[in-house]
């Protein structure tokens, strides 16, 4: 517990950097919803049991998204069910490999997740989601996600090395 007294959540990642948004008019809403005890803990479980072992293995790791309070969800298209909404899931962005090398490698290390998801927007900017394991649902999914501009959404499929 003293790291999170520190302010860090594991070694390598801290409670600003997983409340962080660009939208910053909601950047004090997020971190304030972030301090409830069950998503905190939450996010102490995402980052020791999964973005921890993934530093650890592949090198730096940027976090472009992690805990979502419901308006900040709202506000970037995210779904109702995300568990971002619950401090289970960020989107990262390696430093020193590729997105598929990530992938490839969470895959293969058995390290246990919920999802694992390649994923690319309508800009064409690509990044993978990654979630802590869920009760309930099934585990272990690797998927690519990219935005299909007829449909007007996301369009899944399993990730293929």
């Amino acid at each position: 517990m003293k790291l999170i007294q520190e302010g860090k959540l594991s070694p390598n990642f801290s409670f600003s950097e997983l409340t962080a948004t660009k939208h910053q008019e909601l950047l004090e809403v997020n971190r304030k919803y972030g301090l409830q005890p069950e998503v905190l803990l939450n996010l102490w479980g995402l980052c020791n049991l999964v973005l921890q072992p993934i530093r650890e293995a592949k090198g730096p790791i940027t976090v472009s998204s992690g805990l979502r309070c419901p308006e900040l969800n709202k506000r970037v298209g995210g779904e109702t069910t995300s568990q971002h909404l619950f401090g289970q899931a960020a989107d990262i962005l390696p430093t020193a490999c590729s997105l598929p090398d990530l992938m490839g490698w969470v895959k293969s290390s058995g390290l246990p997740v919920g999802q694992c998801i390649l994923e690319r927007d309508k800009e064409g900017r690509e990044w993978v989601h990654i979630s802590s394991p869920r009760f309930f649902k099934k585990n272990m999914e690797f998927l690519a996600a990219v935005f299909e501009p007829k449909a007007g959404k996301m369009v899944y499929a399993p990730w293929v090395a």
